[in-house]
């Protein structure tokens, strides 16, 4: 049983509890763990729902950019490493290449 003040409270940690468990979290066994009625699970399960739904279109939004800046980033840092192990001729460079056998 868990051991919070509010229903709210007791609600989202037993939803939590039962994710963690990886299972998908059900009014029924949301409402036993939290020691609640049907009403209270069924509106705070949604919420935590909700709440999970708006935190995963942020994630989700995050990554194209993310994506974009750090293939801009490891596309210089390519060109620059390419460039600098075939100068130093050691056969094949870090892009796969063949380097020169010059020094």
């Amino acid at each position: 049983m868990i051991n919070e003040a509010t229903p709210e409270a007791r609600i989202h940690a037993a939803t939590d509890e039962v994710d963690r468990e990886g299972v998908k979290p059900a009014v029924a066994s949301v409402r036993e763990r939290a020691s609640v009625n049907n009403a209270d699970a069924t509106r705070y399960l949604r919420q935590w729902r909700e709440g999970r739904a708006a935190s995963a279109a942020t994630i989700a939004a995050l990554p194209a950019a993310l994506v974009e800046h750090s293939q801009r980033v490891a596309g210089r840092r390519r060109e620059t490493r390419c460039g600098r192990s075939r100068r130093r001729g050691l056969g094949r460079d870090v892009c796969g290449r063949e380097g020169s056998a010059r020094g």
